[in-house]
């Protein structure tokens, strides 16, 4: 979420334990070129290997250690503040997300923690220049004990504090940002950067965070820069509904119209903003269309469909077992036989009837969703298949088991 935009699904919960390389468009790799550096928690070098500048990581997993990545941040982070040749730079600190799981959030520890990452950030603060901007985001919050990966408001909320000696643009009438979404991180860092939004971002820039385009400068003497930075997220992410769309069946025909229906009117809007009103319209407008955007993703990502679930683990056990049994129980010439008879045409046949049969109950509308409806009926042709030639060999399986 806080690098490409994106919605994690149920199984990105296994990133947690296995790091591996984030394959995705992201901020990191748009903003390569231009010098990222990161230090502090070593998932990031994981997720990112080979794409930092300069990178100092600290060992992560062990949460009885409240202090060793936080001063491996405060020892570095100045030094790189005085150079010149990076535009981003991440410090992941761990001291408190620590503390939480050894001690809980009202433990003396914690208040320990927190007055050194206030006078971490006050640190910083005194040491910024006028072209740098300072974000402060928790990942995520926690529970009165310190867990976290519930979806409580107190393990999901989180604070995201701003600092420029640049003034930031004015509230621009954006009364319902007093919250915001991890996702809209993305496309905020990317406009201040000046670096392509990545191409699956579905979050919406904050602009409230954005330095003003002249130090002076009042709002009526820049509405140009308000509006292109929005309207650049709305083009990106037109694009990426687009491209996703026609590659799956996922957004129903009256979501992809309300998509074309609601980014002609932005087009139009844009072209016609002279005013404060015409901005206002614009923008109230914008964030219908970006509600609505992350609404219909969260339909369709963020989901724990129990029965689909169950459906899953029930056609994945079955075929594991039936696989089991014709590997081990029948013999390899007679394998053979069976890969040079006929019955491979039968399970591509069998597998083509079933998707076309699937197809034609998503085409006249007796399901919604043609993908989910896809895989039960492959995958209960292919267990249907697997189990006849189980039977059909049963003597050979039985026997080999026997000798």
């Amino acid at each position: 979420a806080l690098t490409t935009g994106t919605l994690p699904t149920f199984i990105d919960i296994s990133s947690n334990f296995a790091t591996e390389e984030i394959d995705e468009d992201n901020l990191i790799d748009q903003n390569n070129r231009n010098g990222v550096i990161f230090m502090g928690d070593d998932t990031w070098t994981g997720l990112f290997p080979g794409k930092f500048l300069r990178q100092f990581p600290s060992p992560s997993f062990n949460v009885l250690d409240l202090d060793t990545v936080d001063r491996d941040v405060r020892n570095r982070i100045f030094f790189e503040l005085q150079r010149k040749d990076w535009s981003l730079l991440i410090a992941h600190t761990l001291g408190v997300d620590h503390c939480g799981h050894k001690h809980g959030m009202n433990h003396p520890e914690m208040t320990r923690k927190l007055n050194e990452t206030n006078e971490l950030i006050k640190e910083i603060v005194g040491v910024l220049d006028e072209h740098t901007v300072l974000f402060v985001v928790g990942d995520h919050g926690m529970t009165e004990s310190g867990d976290h990966g519930g979806d409580s408001p107190s393990e999901v909320e989180a604070a995201m504090f701003v600092y420029s000696k640049k003034p930031l643009q004015s509230n621009l009438n954006l009364k319902n940002y007093r919250t915001l979404n991890q996702v809209d991180i993305v496309p905020t860092f990317a406009a201040i950067l000046g670096a392509p939004i990545p191409f699956s971002n579905i979050g919406n820039v904050i602009l409230d965070a954005l330095p003003r385009f002249r130090n002076n400068s009042k709002r009526d003497e820049h509405p140009w820069f308000s509006a292109h930075t929005v309207w650049r997220n709305i083009m990106q992410t037109k694009n990426y509904i687009d491209v996703y769309s026609s590659e799956t069946f996922l957004f129903s025909e009256e979501k992809l119209k309300k998509f074309d229906d609601t980014f002609h009117e932005l087009r139009v809007k844009v072209a016609g903003i002279s005013d404060d009103k015409s901005l206002d319209d614009f923008l109230s407008l914008a964030r219908e269309y970006f509600k609505f955007l992350r609404d219909s993703c969260i339909e369709i990502w963020v989901q724990f469909n129990t029965t689909l679930m169950s459906q899953g683990l029930v056609f994945s056990f079955c075929t594991m077992f039936f696989v089991y049994l014709i590997l081990t129980g029948i013999p390899v010439m007679q394998m053979l036989k069976i890969l040079e008879s006929t019955f491979l045409k039968f399970v591509v046949i069998g597998n083509l009837i079933a998707s076309a049969f699937a197809y034609g109950l998503y085409f006249f509308g007796a399901v919604d969703d043609f993908l989910n409806t896809n895989f039960i009926a492959t995958g209960m042709t292919s267990i249907f298949l697997l189990a006849i030639l189980v039977v059909q060999n049963w003597g050979e399986i039985s026997n080999t088991w026997y000798q």
